[in-house]
């Protein structure tokens, strides 16, 4: 049932994704519809059959969303892809909804165009967004003279313009600050300052939330204030819920600078906590992974834990990358003392 299809789709995210849906093909045909821009009725024809029934199609659609996010977070490296293709769907059923529009087919353009608002309002696409509540705004105001439809509109496209240009303003705060850690001068006034300014930005979109939340954890991570870090993550933590696999790298900087935070206040078992999830977002890059196995290993030392300290120590001694190898020759030189002591 469309196997070639499905297997084509899920090889652009992972080649490898595809053997964990191969038995299910049926609930992804959910991906198709806004793949080969399919009709409701022809989608529900495909994906019910002669089954079809509102509250089957509708539990089919649910199973659909929550196995494509457990599938994100089984390979979350390609998360990022799936983000970018999202995109790139939405766009498509923007511009293919501005056709159909052009063409006086209004029913089938605003269907595409609604579509694409929908999806550009889950991931957070706010210029995408503002455009198309525009264009929504307009056939309301314009066709359907329904005045409460087109303040709905008018009030989500002033709002996604307002999270946009904040979006904008804290991409440059954050380019600077990055750019002065790359030359290494930063200082904790211009983190000070970088992180009023962007407060003051007042952005409500993921992208504006990540750049927000990241210099907050930089500033904490200058002044010492782990209890603030610890703070700032939980909170971007909290809000990523269904998108952490979309931002893998984010969810991934943040769960580690918990982390190593809650080392540094002593809670050991929340430390624990936060690096066996982070072991999920590693993207399946040796760095992260061996980034990850020292800074267990660390927690295991300040927990008291030595066996678990000396097991993580064999297992990742001849790490290849010189950095991580570096930092595991100190875990062994401090172990040869306790051992002595």
């Amino acid at each position: 049932m469309k196997i070639e299809g499905l297997k084509s789709y899920f090889s652009t995210i992972d080649p490898r994704l595809f053997n964990h849906v191969s038995g299910k093909p049926k609930e992804f045909i959910d991906v198709f519809q806004s793949q080969i821009f399919l009709t409701e009725e022809a989608f529900k024809q495909a994906i019910c059959g002669d089954k079809y029934n509102d509250g089957y199609y509708r539990d089919l659609k649910s199973r659909t969303l929550s196995i494509l996010q457990a599938l994100v977070i089984i390979s979350p490296s390609r998360g990022a892809s799936l983000v970018k293709k999202k995109f790139e769907i939405c766009q498509k059923k923007f511009l293919l909804g501005q056709k159909f529009l052009t063409q006086d087919d209004r029913e089938e353009g605003l269907r595409l165009i609604r579509q694409a608002f929908l999806d550009a309002e889950s991931y957070s696409f706010t210029h995408l967004a503002c455009e198309l509540a525009s264009i929504l705004h307009h056939d309301a105001v314009y066709y359907h003279k329904n005045p409460r439809l087109a303040k709905v509109y008018a009030q989500k496209s002033r709002q996604y313009l307002k999270d946009y240009t904040a979006e904008k303003e804290a991409e440059i705060y954050f380019n600077q600050i990055i750019e002065q850690l790359h030359k290494s001068t930063i200082g904790i006034i211009q983190l000070k300052e970088a992180v009023e300014h962007i407060v003051q930005c007042n952005g409500g979109s993921v992208k504006y939330k990540i750049y927000e939340a990241t210099i907050k954890v930089l500033y904490g991570l200058h002044t010492g204030n782990y209890k603030q870090i610890i703070e700032n993550c939980t909170n971007i933590l909290q809000l990523f819920k269904d998108k952490k696999g979309v931002y893998p790298a984010h969810y991934l900087f943040f769960l580690r600078n918990r982390g190593v935070a809650q080392i540094a206040i002593k809670a050991h078992q929340e430390a624990y906590a936060s690096f066996e999830e982070a072991e999920q977002y590693t993207t399946n890059r040796a760095y992260n992974l061996y980034s990850l196995q020292y800074y267990i290993t660390l927690n295991a030392l300040h927990a008291g834990d030595y066996l678990l300290a000396y097991t993580l120590y064999k297992k990742n001694k001849r790490c290849k990358i010189e950095h991580i190898r570096q930092h595991f020759a100190l875990i062994e030189a401090y172990l040869c003392f306790l051992s002595h002591a």
